[in-house]
């Protein structure tokens, strides 16, 4: 697996404050609405395990690796295609994979990134309509979290 913990670090301590700010508020809604947080080597991973238990070990490990994989498709989708947007500074892209689809976004500058990873359900019609919106409200919320606590405009 590639040093990706290197390459996504969070290195200060306010870094890892926001870490533990996000992990904190989100775990709380987690069990209820299939999301989990996971932070692992300061990469914070959040994906969807499709049933209200919080996943093993096993399982949060293999969502580490199909997000490492992912993440490396993403990167070279994004150099290829440039498919960047911005809300505000926050930099997001998402791309869709075989097994499911992957939403990383982050503070370049501050070297923050954080990394969804949802496992495509088996039925493609409204339950992944429905996960798909929810990581984008995911997204939208975080986003302001992360501008509120790091004090950023805009």
């Amino acid at each position: 697996m590639p040093d990706i913990y290197l390459r996504y670090g969070i290195s200060s301590g306010k870094k890892k404050d926001l870490l533990s700010a996000i992990l904190s508020k989100y775990r709380l809604q987690s069990r209820a609405d299939g999301v989990i947080l996971y932070n692992k080597g300061n990469l914070l991973v959040l994906g969807s395990v499709f049933n209200s238990e919080v996943p093993d070990q096993d399982i949060l490990e293999s969502t580490l690796v199909r997000a490492t994989v992912m993440q490396e498709e993403h990167e070279k989708t994004v150099e290829k295609y440039e498919l960047k947007k911005y809300i505000g500074k926050l930099l997001t892209v998402t791309i869709e994979g075989s097994n499911g689809f992957i939403s990383s976004f982050g503070y370049p500058e501050l070297n923050i990134y954080i990394i969804f990873y949802f496992a495509r359900p088996v039925d493609r019609g409204t339950e992944f309509g429905i996960i798909y919106k929810r990581l984008n409200d995911l997204i939208s919320e975080v986003g302001k979290d992360l501008k509120s606590w790091l004090k950023i405009d805009g």
